[in-house]
C-alpha cells in the first residue's frame, strides 16, 4: 500500500511534538507496504492528537470565559464547627445557568462529608459575596448565596455524598467528584439549571469541633 511522502512527514512533524513514541521514520518511503505498523502508528498519533485539541480547545475556551467576565468564585469561613453539626449553604442559580467547577473544602478536622440538594425548603440567611475572576471588564453575576439559613427540609439529594479524609489542617479537596485528594482544584463539573435553589452541605465527621473553609468556582451562560 502507497503511503503519500509529503502527508506523513507533516504527520511526523505534528506527532513529535506530542509523544517520543510516535516515529514515522520507517513509513517515510513511497510504496511503503507496512499496513499494519503504519496504521499502528497513525492510531497512536490521532489519540494523542484528541487529547491535545480537548486539552487546548479547554484552555481556548476558559480565557474566553475568563476574558468576558463570566468565571467567578465565592467562599465562606466557619470556626469551630461542633461535631457531627452542618455548615448549609444556600445557592441559588439566576438567570443563567452555572457550570460548577469545583467545591474546595479546607478542614482542621480530620475528616468532613459534602453533598449538594435541589429545592430545598428555608428561611431566612445573609446574602454572601459573589467574586468576578476579571478585574478588568467584570459582569455582574445572577447566582446568589446566603449563610446561616434555617433549613426546615432538604429537598432532593443531587450529588453523591463525599468525604474528605484528611488528618491534616493543610489539605484541600473537591468534593463534588466522589473523590479526595490534594491539591485538586477542578474536579468534576456540574451543570446546574438557572432560577433554581441548592443546598450546598458539608458535615463535620470529626469527633470533635473544626474550621471550615468552603471555596466554589463557576461560569456562568450556556453550554
Amino acid at each position: 500500500m502507497a503511503w503519500n511522502e509529503e502527508a506523513l512527514k507533516w504527520l511526523k512533524t505534528i506527532g513529535a511534538g506530542i509523544t517520543s513514541t510516535v516515529d514515522t521514520t520507517p513509513y517515510l518511503t513511497t510504496g511503503n507496504t507496512n499496513t499494519a505498523n503504519t496504521v499502528s502508528q497513525l492510531q497512536t498519533s490521532n489519540t494523542n492528537l484528541t487529547a491535545l485539541n480537548s486539552n487546548m480547545a479547554m484552555a481556548v475556551w476558559q480565557q474566553s470565559a475568563l476574558k468576558n467576565g463570566l468565571l467567578f468564585v465565592a467562599s465562606r469561613y466557619q470556626g469551630a464547627l461542633a461535631a457531627a453539626a452542618n455548615l448549609d449553604t444556600i445557592v441559588i442559580t439566576g438567570s443563567k445557568p452555572v457550570l460548577l467547577f469545583a467545591r474546595n473544602v479546607n478542614t482542621t478536622g480530620a475528616s468532613v462529608s459534602s453533598t449538594i440538594y435541589t429545592s430545598p425548603t428555608y428561611t431566612g440567611g445573609t446574602a454572601g459575596t459573589v467574586y468576578s475572576a476579571n478585574k478588568v471588564t467584570a459582569v455582574a453575576p445572577t447566582l446568589t448565596f446566603f449563610t446561616g439559613a434555617t433549613i426546615s427540609a432538604l429537598g432532593t439529594q443531587a450529588a453523591p455524598l463525599s468525604y474528605l479524609l484528611s488528618g491534616s489542617a493543610t489539605l484541600l479537596s473537591t468534593l463534588l467528584s466522589g473523590s479526595y485528594g490534594v491539591n485538586n482544584a477542578l474536579g468534576t463539573p456540574v451543570y446546574l439549571p438557572p432560577s433554581t435553589a441548592y443546598l450546598f452541605r458539608i458535615t463535620n465527621s470529626d469527633t470533635s469541633a473544626a474550621n471550615i473553609f468552603s471555596q466554589i468556582h463557576f461560569y456562568e451562560g450556556a453550554l
